[in-house]
C-alpha cells in the first residue's frame, strides 16, 4: 500500500507511480487541519524526509520506519524481518 503526500499536485505523484512501474494500491494522504502533512504521516511520525517506509508486522505494531531509498534486497531482508 503506497501513501502519497497531501501537498503537491496528484497529477505529479501519478506521473511519478507510472515512471517508476508502481502498481500497487496508492491514495493521497489528504484531510486534516495541517497544510502540508496528512493524518497518516502525522500519526506514523514521518519526519520531511522521503520515500519513507513503514514495515509492520502481522499483529500491526510497527517493526521499523526506514528513511531513504531502498535496494531490492534490503526490501526483501526488511519484509522477512517484520513478519517474524
Amino acid at each position: 500500500l503506497g501513501v502519497n503526500l497531501k501537498y503537491g499536485p496528484e497529477k505529479d505523484a501519478r506521473r511519478m507511480l507510472e515512471e517508476l512501474g508502481i502498481t500497487y494500491i496508492t491514495g493521497r494522504d489528504s484531510g486534516g487541519d495541517d497544510p502540508m502533512h496528512g493524518p497518516i504521516e502525522q500519526a506514523f511520525g514521518i519526519p520531511n524526509s522521503y520515500p519513507a517506509t513503514l514495515f509492520i508486522r502481522p499483529d500491526g505494531v510497527i517493526d521499523t520506519l526506514r528513511i531513504g531509498p531502498m535496494d531490492e534486497d534490503e526490501l526483501r531482508q526488511r519484509m522477512k524481518n517484520a513478519a517474524g
